[in-house]
């Protein structure tokens, strides 16, 4: 066991000229600067300045800006600024990202790809019993050619005979439109098979979508795959394409309960007894469904989750706390005046405190609902003026002129970086082994640039460097097998 204070010493070794360098393990004490420029003197390059913007030297910017030469791409710059020692900790944190990498992949492009599928398999078998329904409904729509047939043999048989009829004279029927009870069973019908044959096109639009993702869709070094890849993720979460396969399984059952719904109501006209038996049916797996949905929502270790189980549990926590909020801001001294009254005359409802209690209240309630009212409108003229003041802000704010106008070699080499810094948040969150950790906060100790950076970074280094120390009898130590990683974490945070 390792005291913290010992993460902090500055462990030096001699290399053998007489002169002393800072070890890995001094890597957290040092700042991000400090470390860039001792690892430049190391490579040769200890007699060029850094510029303020610490991304090109102090020489070669003069002879930028004089004209005397030019600035090679950043992303140069950054590949020849990293040490060995550095280009060791980015090879051995891609190793390990792109074998974290392939199992997460491998579980959810295995889970998508059954889901979808499922959902081909079922909207192509409903889809045809669907249309089979519609089949057989379709032709009381249309007036039948069998009754005008009948009608005309009824006349030719009149003509023949006119009292064969006695005083009811046949005439051809007229047609006036298809009963609105076959008008209503067909537009439910219709909409249900429009839901199962959508969620069926875009089941397979998924298919071709997770076929993207996994695709190589470019060729070059493990580590500009493995970007590559992160980018394609972020774009997955950023497009909620998950919460649209889960839509996929919503429309299915939404075009199972419209077809239940049709066929109730197209055989009560024929037999209510039948009619019955499909409506009781259809209920049942109606109150099941929101039975299941209730249960989800109620509790998340509820083993019958279900898209809609988790948006109502989300919509009920955001209306929850902004109808709290609300009651608490606009009927605060409302609120307040009924709970003071109740806490002085309690008990209120015993004899000879009642009439206290509600003469106090009509004395005082009056005056504290005008506060609240003026608060109310106060909020009501600041909700109204404040999207005015955040849309001038932001408008200044894109007109404002950039201090350090980028060149495109700046751009990809912050493009490359912001792709770094997010293969690395993606890997702390992901995996939970403690060398893929170590491996990937020495990686961060050495990004050089950090456009863009993640808060979410110092959040895991904060909580990666607490899981590594322990408190036994008072004194914070730190086992020797996480002494590497305790000491990167703390750096990085």
């Amino acid at each position: 066991m390792a005291d913290v204070g010992e993460i902090t010493e500055d462990f030096r070794t001699d290399d053998g000229n007489g002169s002393k360098h800072e070890d890995e393990t001094d890597l957290p004490r040092q700042s991000g600067t400090k470390r860039t420029r001792s690892r430049r003197r190391r490579n040769g390059g200890g007699s060029q300045g850094f510029s303020e913007t610490g991304r090109v030297p102090e020489k070669r910017q003069e002879e930028a800006e004089s004209g005397g030469g030019s600035v090679r791409p950043q992303a140069d710059d950054q590949k020849q600024g990293m040490s060995s020692l550095d280009q060791e900790h980015q090879t051995k944190f891609y190793e390990h990202y792109s074998k974290v990498a392939e199992e997460f992949d491998k579980e959810f492009l295995k889970k998508y790809d059954e889901d979808l599928n499922t959902s081909l398999i079922f909207a192509g078998l409903f889809s045809a019993v669907t249309s089979a329904f519609i089949i057989q409904v379709a032709s009381q729509l249309q007036p039948d050619p069998g009754d005008e047939t009948v009608a005309l043999l009824r006349i030719i048989i009149y003509k023949m005979d006119n009292t064969t009829f006695g005083n009811n004279v046949p005439t051809l029927p007229e047609w006036t439109g298809p009963p609105r009870t076959m008008v209503h069973v067909q537009a439910i019908l219709f909409a249900s098979l429009a839901a199962s044959l959508f969620s069926g096109f875009l089941a397979m639009l998924g298919k071709q979508w997770l076929n993207r993702y996994e695709s190589t869709d470019m060729r070059g070094s493990a580590i500009e795959r493995s970007q590559n890849r992160q980018r394609k993720l972020d774009g997955v979460d950023a497009w909620y394409l998950k919460s649209v396969m889960e839509s996929l399984r919503l429309m299915l059952q939404a075009a199972l309960l419209l077809l239940g719904c049709a066929l109730s109501r197209y055989l009560w006209d024929i037999d209510i007894m039948i009619a019955l038996v499909v409506l009781g049916i259809t209920l049942i797996g109606v109150i099941f469904y929101l039975f299941i949905i209730i249960a989800g929502m109620a509790t998340e270790s509820c083993p019958y989750q279900t898209p809609g189980s988790q948006f109502l549990r989300y919509l009920g926590k955001t209306i929850r706390s902004g109808i709290a909020l609300a009651l608490r801001k606009t009927l605060k001294e409302t609120i307040d005046t009924i709970w003071l009254n109740t806490e002085c005359h309690h008990p209120w409802w015993s004899r000879g405190k009642t009439k206290p209690f509600l003469r106090d209240l009509l004395s005082e309630i009056p005056p504290a609902l005008a506060t609240d009212a003026r608060r109310l409108w106060r909020a009501f003229i600041r909700a109204l003026v404040v999207p005015i003041k955040v849309y001038h802000l932001l408008r200044r704010a894109r007109n404002r002129p950039q201090v350090e106008p980028s060149t495109p070699e700046q751009q990809l080499t912050r493009k490359v970086a912001t792709l770094d810094l997010r293969c690395i948040s993606w890997t702390l969150q992901t995996s939970l082994d403690k060398a893929i950790h170590t491996s990937a906060m020495f990686y961060l100790l050495s990004v050089l640039e950090v456009a863009e950076f993640d808060p979410t970074l110092v959040v895991l280094c904060f909580n990666i460097f607490i899981g590594t120390i322990s408190i036994n009898r008072g004194s914070v130590t730190i086992t020797e097998e996480l002494k590497s990683l305790a000491a990167a974490s703390a750096g990085c945070f």
